[in-house]
């Protein structure tokens, strides 16, 4: 794990900011050639897409390299909404303050990495919509995408009798 990749991509989701500056790239005398660099996407999805409280839902994040150079030093995380109580699968993530993060070395060119976490909705979680965002960090550039899930209202509880 790289503390500071995590940081960025932290501060980044916490901001809900989707953008990066490629202008922090200092361009060298006219002669020198720019490497070319690796095309990331994420894509994020849930399931199943209507969770009851106290009940599973499993996050699915898919990172695309569509270019024909591998990515390095790439961070990918997942910022869960406030409903999520634990996650006791985290599929390799590691999780900060409500984000679970990971960071690996490369990414190759034409590939694909599948990351599953699974979490738990809080029992006395509020019924409606709830998002989770997912972002991917590689040479200072960003690429994100969201998914949401609707809590259900708990089951009426039948009194005893």
């Amino acid at each position: 794990m790289h503390p500071k990749s995590i940081a960025i991509a932290l501060a980044l989701l916490l901001a809900g900011g989707a953008s990066v500056n490629p202008s922090r790239h200092r361009e060298e005398a006219a002669q020198t050639s720019t490497p070319a660099t690796a095309r990331l996407t994420i894509s994020t999805t849930a399931a199943p897409r209507t969770v009851a409280p106290d009940a599973g839902v499993q996050f699915t994040i898919t990172v695309t390299n569509d270019s024909d150079v591998s990515a390095s030093e790439v961070t990918i995380c997942d910022q869960l909404p406030a409903a999520i109580v634990s996650v006791p699968r985290p599929g390799g993530l590691h999780l900060y303050a409500g984000t679970a993060c990971r960071t690996i070395g490369a990414l190759a060119a034409q590939s694909q990495l599948h990351l599953r976490l699974l979490a738990k909705v809080g029992t006395h979680a509020r019924p409606g919509v709830a998002t989770s965002r997912a972002l991917v960090l590689w040479s200072a550039r960003l690429a994100s995408a969201s998914v949401t899930f609707t809590i259900a209202r708990p089951a009426p509880r039948c009194p005893a009798g």
